[in-house]
């Protein structure tokens, strides 16, 4: 209440404000939104939006692309080994599990349904042009898992003619790196084509994440690349086609070595390839989608038990396949109404294989899912200063040719010798609608209520796989059911003094059917723990956030943001066999605080951005009887153009190098130093 007291005298005492727009304003209200799949501008949409510019990209301190993103309010980013973790977590809104956050690439959901996860490391730094980051449960739009929020990666179109850039950096823990890129564009007149290419290549010996008193330890090593070419051939001003391959391969290290030569291993190898068609027909903007993403996953792993005296070797083999279709067209019908329909199906394939080489184990697991949807959209201008937007959409998903086959099998899997079983089909509806109004009190201030709702349905991972996992081994449940989220939001947003920029939430979040990794046998001397995936009944979630930007001078931003929120398990469901104590605990993995401040300056010679990031305590497991300490960091990243295209970059993450430590009891790098040399021609 004391928040809701703060944000109502700020928003009452703005509206006595100076109505009139400055250029920043009109600059702002004219970015569009195309996550919201209506091609809305920003400043209409009633919801909380964040877009990341390529000026604040190019800027920013980062050594990957979810960098950005822990300087959004409401966002959490877990890459606890900064650039040599195997992938980063990123979460929303109180929400754990990656799976909850739907990621586009150029509007194209890429969350596979293996996993619910994605790779971090495809999305190239060279060819991204914004960010748009929209909070809440978001399924009217794009169905599953887009339960917290949605963020929408966009790519560059290049400038016209011949571009070639070209760098090369060296870092920490003996890391070097290259990054190059060529684009001919030669569309003149709404007619032409252009064709983009790019590389990025990067190698380090790594560092000791576990401590010295560890006689198994190794570097996290790594060894990765990544290829990318893009493709458009615009026939007129109302048809064009977009081709878009990606190509990527990672070695990297565990950070645990005995008698391998290499130790533990991760082994990923990606291919992703994107079509789409834009056309415009009796004033409908009708667009085509496509998209196959295949990935192709290796992990060795060889551990020592506790005593020290037994070996374990297995390996952990994984194929997935996606497959994507969407249609949509919308509509301008007149000044105040726009709509927009469609439909989009996805199919994910999962064929895994478990080889324990010191013992007898053998396993394979795999399945399909299949999502099909509906979805409608109406945007209204109602009166002069109300704008109303509401969406539904309709999912139906399929689960089929689920399999578990397990031979030879010992205390290693903990499945009964000789499993031969074929899971039963099953099918679930979902029903997503949203609306949400936004009240303009002047051009200056503004604010909004929203009704959402968010279905994504069990991973497939989850329904069909027993196998060894860091912590002990995870059993399938293939009895899974879809999660459902409702969340209601109220937010307002108010520029001041023709400089400063302050958005304001409010949020509850209410999980249904929620999806828990479950303790289903505590650890032994003689035996690993057990963990499940089950519905655990109700979570509730409610939060504050407040983002400021203010404009010291017009080429100096100072970027602030603060985030509270607090997951809480409110409901334990009947069939949950499990300690019902449950009923009360925060959910683990994301912090109740979060803070982030940064200076960016732009001029035409240096250029450069420092930030600190602050991440408050959470609850490393789901009984919370283990907490993370909070942490503070700073970064910091300075370019300097020489001459003729040539530049050098710095880039310093970690500074006051603080040493935490993850949920793994796993060591980050500390201070993390890089420097870049490139050339723009």
């Amino acid at each position: 209440m004391r928040y809701l007291f703060v944000m109502s005298i700020i928003f009452i005492l703005s509206q006595n404000l100076l109505a009139q727009d400055n250029t920043k304003t009109l600059l702002l209200n004219e970015v569009v939104i195309t996550a919201s799949r209506n091609n809305s501008k920003y400043y209409e949409m009633p919801a909380s939006v964040t877009v990341i510019d390529s000026s604040y990209v190019s800027t920013f301190p980062l050594s990957t692309i979810d960098n950005l993103l822990q300087s959004i309010a409401g966002v959490y980013v877990n890459r606890s080994s900064g650039i040599y973790s195997k992938n980063a977590s990123v979460t929303m809104r109180g929400f754990n599990g990656s799976n909850r956050v739907l990621v586009l690439y150029d509007d194209l959901p890429l969350n596979q349904l293996a996993g619910g996860g994605i790779n971090w490391h495809l999305f190239n730094l060279n060819t991204t042009e914004k960010i748009e980051i929209i909070k809440g449960a978001n399924s009217s739009q794009f169905g599953n898992n887009a339960i917290s929020g949605i963020i929408n990666i966009k790519t560059q179109s290049p400038k016209p003619g011949l571009h070639f850039n070209t760098s090369m950096s060296y870092a920490s823990f003996n890391t070097y790196a290259t990054k190059n890129s060529i684009s001919y564009n030669k569309i003149k007149n709404d007619k032409g084509y252009y064709i983009t290419a790019n590389m990025f290549y990067r190698k380090g010996d790594g560092y000791y994440i576990h401590y010295e008193t560890d006689t198994t330890r190794e570097k996290l090593f790594l060894n990765e690349g990544c290829i990318e070419i893009k493709y458009k051939y615009q026939f007129n001003s109302k048809n064009s086609v977009i081709f878009h391959y990606n190509y990527y391969n990672d070695f990297r290290g565990d950070g645990t070595k005995i008698y391998e030569p290499n130790g533990g291993y991760y082994d990923d190898l990606s291919n992703m390839f994107t079509a789409s068609y834009e056309t415009e027909v009796k004033n409908f903007n009708i667009n085509v989608k496509a998209m196959f993403h295949h990935d192709l996953y290796n992990q060795r792993s060889e551990r020592l038990n506790k005593t020290g005296e037994k070996y374990k070797l297995y390996d952990v083999n994984e194929i997935t396949y996606d497959y994507m279709l969407l249609v949509n067209a919308i509509k301008q019908v007149n000044d105040k109404l726009k709509i927009n329909f469609g439909s989009d199906f996805k199919n994910g394939i999962l064929d895994g294989t478990d080889k324990y080489y010191t013992s007898t184990d053998y396993v394979e697991r795999g399945g399909n899912l299949f999502n099909f949807g509906l979805f409608a959209q109406v945007e209204s201008k109602l009166l002069t200063k109300l704008n109303l937007s509401a969406a539904c959409r309709y999912d139906r998903t399929y689960f089929y040719n689920g399999y578990l086959l397990a031979t030879g099998t010992t205390q290693e899997t903990n499945i009964p010798n000789n499993t031969n079983e074929l899971f039963e089909h099953t099918n679930w509806n979902g029903l997503s609608p949203r609306i949400g109004i936004k009240y303009f009190v002047n051009s200056r201030n503004s604010t909004f209520l929203s009704v959402s709702t968010g279905f994504t349905p069990p991973k497939l991972d989850d329904m069909v796989s027993s196998r060894k996992i860091n912590k002990g081994f995870k059993l399938a449940n293939p009895y899974l059911k879809p999660e459902n989220v409702i969340n209601f939001e109220w937010g307002t947003t108010h520029i001041l003094f023709d400089k400063l920029h302050i958005d304001n939430s409010l949020s509850f979040s209410q999980g249904r059917d929620f999806h828990y990794f479950l303790t289903i046998q505590p650890e032994t001397e003689s035996e690993p723990a057990i963990f499940q995936r089950k519905n655990i009944g109700k979570v509730n979630i409610y939060g504050y956030e407040i983002n400021a930007k203010y404009w010291i001078l017009s080429n100096l931003i100072l970027y602030a943001n603060y985030s509270f929120f607090n997951p809480t398990v409110t409901e334990i469901a009947s069939d949950i066999s499990t300690d019902k104590t449950m009923v009360g605990k925060k959910l683990n993995e994301t912090p109740f605080h979060q803070a982030f401040a940064g200076l960016s300056y732009k001029h035409k010679k240096i250029q450069g951005f420092i930030s600190s990031n602050f991440i408050g305590e959470q609850w490393a497991d789901e009984l919370n009887t283990l907490k993370l300490e909070n942490y503070f960091t700073v970064d910091a990243e300075l370019q300097y153009n020489i001459f003729k295209g040539i530049y050098i970059n710095l880039l310093i993450q970690n500074a006051l190098n603080k040493i935490y430590i993850d949920k793994k009891g796993g060591l980050c790098p500390g201070r993390f130093i890089q420097a870049e040399i490139g050339y723009r021609f």
